[in-house]
């Protein structure tokens, strides 16, 4: 008896996963900043060329971006950063893409239902 419970239960929750009934699509919003940053100090520098040339050791460009769910605003922010490493970042379209990669890496998965 105790299986046929520990079965049922697995179909309910098995059911309850697959329907959707929760599933939220998480997006990336609006960019709200662009920072170099580098040991001993910021500014705001949104690409790697930029913020190397600032001079400080360890540069990197951090984005700071809105999450949506279900294409609404929400106060969750996802952060994508790129490591300045000299000759290894790209143009600056390869840098923003994969900083914005690197965001939506960040963001909620489908599971996580959008805020009240």
């Amino acid at each position: 008896m105790n299986g046929s419970k520990t079965y049922a239960f697995a179909i309910v929750a098995l059911l309850a996963a697959s329907s959707g009934v929760n599933a939220a699509t998480w997006t990336l919003g609006d960019v709200e900043s662009q920072i170099c940053r580098y040991t001993g100090g910021s500014v705001n520098v949104k690409f790697c060329h930029n913020c190397a040339a600032r001079g400080g050791a360890q540069p990197y460009v951090s984005w700071i971006f809105v999450a949506k769910c279900d294409g609404k605003v929400t106060s969750r922010r996802a952060r994508g950063e790129l490591k300045c490493i000299a000759g290894q970042y790209g143009d600056e379209s390869a840098q923003k893409a994969t900083i914005t990669a690197n965001a939506r890496a960040q963001l909620p998965g489908a599971g996580v239902a959008c805020p009240k």
